[in-house]
């Protein structure tokens, strides 16, 4: 007998393969039956009928393939009835587009391996997946956005298309992760302690990793059937879609059926209301409901607004009550110098050189230059695993800084200017005003995080007066909005930021000027009311943060004189806005 029966579409084999995969890891050679395993020998409905009735999971893996195909339809009946259903979607399929009455199921996706087995794992022991689908889920089905996010994404298949920068952000987890510092293991053991309801704070300047350790915490833990993962800003302001994700949070800490809840909340100093809300809902769990809660938050300090945020709140200290009876906030080690360092920046080239191998770079053939080796052993601009994952992709490029230069704004600007090249290999030859538009464009949406539409994304470019009297027409832009959304673009059809945090500081802060500024302020004037305080934070607070040591003596300077531009000229307009990210985000 085999235990677990996967029910699919033969026009999807390579999925189901792959997942079949995963499954026999978790439960053994021989433990998953699909119809690869049919014998000639005998009638093939007959062996499928019976590996159905004696699997104790069926698992129904809905593709394209599988919405037209009866007899999968017909194996998800039979599991349901059984009460040994396990509904499965890849990532791109809708909801709406799965059969009834499975759609309003628990369904969990393919590739998040780690809930397929947790869910699994539930029906193995009896315990059929509920036919009302939790809150959390809804808002993912209603919104397309998780309110756990994994933080997890794939880089494009093409290496072609993957961007530099793109394989030095956390999410993407190129590098393996190396727990130096051991505070990773220490986060799980935290998570598993005895304490119903705990939180903690945890600061570092950017490039310190901080993101990325949560991902690897929170992949640990749902490996252990935890939900766990980012609880990301909300993605619209509107009063209908924060009620219904207030809703959700509420029931997931209230009556989750998980093993543990880990939230992590990044950037928390600029998101001191959401903070308060959830240290309220948590000190007001049941004395009795014993089922650990963790939030975890994620700051570049833990200066002043930390200070006046925990000595407002008693929830909040509440919450926050380390063992020694002080709030539990903890500085992330840098990485030590010596060979964990070393570790990092040879793993980093062992996985980039293929990629860009892929794109073209023709590979150093000689040794890494002792000199530079030492620098990255003892100096103290490399304590950051940014700054070695940027020298690793500088050198494998043949861009690394000349001798002497050992600065992590130096590291930020090459790696710029791989980016500029990649933008080329890209779109194709762009001259020196092409490129000029690019990276203005790329400034502008980067000073304001992101643009969700693309008519919002033509009405920033336009609002540029660098261009005035050149750019009246929306199709005076296109060419930048086209070039912008295939390097950038979202699949939720907007342009994302250049990623991660310090490269882009470093490109607003290298590439603005007061156009730009005044340019930003007045599209953001111009987008709905409910968004505009968000949008002036997010902006000034980039502004601010490349004022920060790391940017280097240039970087500084041009962004001092944006702020001095923006004080000049609109303090009034900002006063509020000024003060709040003078108090939650260091700089000048």
């Amino acid at each position: 007998m085999k235990p677990i029966f996967i029910s699919y579409s033969s026009k999807h084999r390579d999925l189901t393969r792959a997942l079949a995969g995963v499954i026999e890891e978790q439960y053994g050679a021989g433990s998953v039956w699909w119809d690869h395993a049919l014998e000639s020998r005998s009638s093939y409905s007959k062996q499928i009928k019976a590996a159905l009735e004696e699997a104790r999971v069926v698992v129904v893996l809905w593709t394209e393939g599988a919405m037209i195909s009866d007899y999968v339809y017909a194996e998800a009946v039979v599991g349901q009835a059984q009460g040994k259903l396990v509904n499965v979607r890849p990532a791109d399929m809708r909801f709406s587009d799965i059969p009834e009455p499975f759609n309003i199921y628990h369904i969990d996706e393919a590739e998040d391996h780690a809930r397929v087995l947790a869910t699994i794992a539930k029906v193995m022991t009896g315990v059929p997946i509920p036919t009302r689908v939790p809150l959390h889920e809804i808002y993912f089905r209603q919104h397309g956005h998780r309110l756990i996010d994994a933080k997890q994404r794939r880089l494009a298949r093409d290496p072609r298309e993957i961007a530099p920068t793109e394989l030095l952000q956390a999410k993407f987890e190129v590098v393996g992760y190396l727990d130096a510092t051991g505070i990773g293991a220490q986060l799980i053991d935290w998570c598993s302690g005895e304490r119903p309801t705990a939180a903690r704070l945890i600061h570092g300047p950017g490039g310190l990793g901080k993101t990325r350790l949560m991902i690897e915490v929170a992949t640990k833990l749902r490996q252990q059937a935890w939900t766990a993962g980012f609880l990301d800003p909300p993605h619209e302001p509107l009063d209908a879609t924060l009620k219904q994700r207030w809703q959700a949070l509420d029931q997931l800490l209230a009556h989750g059926d998980d093993r543990g809840l880990l939230i992590v909340l990044d950037y928390a100093e600029g998101r001191q209301d959401e903070v308060k809300r959830i240290a309220e809902r948590l000190s007001a769990r049941p004395e009795n409901d014993t089922r650990p809660v963790r939030l975890v938050l994620l700051a570049r300090s833990a200066g002043e607004w930390w200070s006046t945020l925990h000595d407002d709140t008693p929830e909040l200290q509440r919450v926050f009550r380390g063992t020694a009876g002080g709030p539990d906030v903890a500085a992330l080690p840098e990485l030590s110098t010596g060979q964990q360092r070393l570790d990092l920046f040879d793993a980093s080239r062992e996985v980039f050189a293929p990629l860009l191998r892929a794109q073209g770079y023709v590979l150093p053939s000689g040794e890494f230059p002792q000199e530079r080796r030492l620098r990255i052993e003892s100096g103290a601009g490399y304590a950051r695993p940014l700054a070695i994952q940027m020298e690793a992709l500088l050198w494998l490029a043949s861009a690394t800084p000349e001798a002497g230069a050992t600065g992590v704004d130096e590291l930020l600007r090459r790696v710029l200017g791989l980016e500029r090249t990649h933008w080329k290999k890209l779109l194709g030859a762009l001259d020196e005003e092409r490129t000029r538009d690019m990276a203005r464009g790329v400034a502008q949406v980067t000073a304001v995080q992101g643009v969700a539409v693309r008519r919002s994304i033509e009405d920033l470019l336009m609002a540029d007066d660098f261009y005035q009297g050149q750019r009246t027409a929306r199709v005076a832009v296109d060419p930048v909005v086209r070039k912008l959304c295939r390097v950038y673009g979202q699949p939720d059809g907007g342009v994302g930021p250049l990623e991660p945090d310090l490269i882009g500081e470093h490109h607003v802060a290298t590439v603005g000027d007061p156009e730009l500024v005044d340019g930003c302020l007045r599209w953001i004037e111009a987008e709905p009311t409910e968004t505009q305080a968000k949008r002036r934070r997010n902006f000034l607070t980039v502004l601010q943060r490349a004022t920060q040591p790391e940017h280097g003596t240039l970087a500084n300077g041009q962004a001092v004189v944006l702020l001095d531009h923006l004080v000049s000229m609109h303090a009034k307009a900002l006063a509020a806005d000024l003060v709040a990210v003078m108090m939650d985000t260091q700089g000048a």
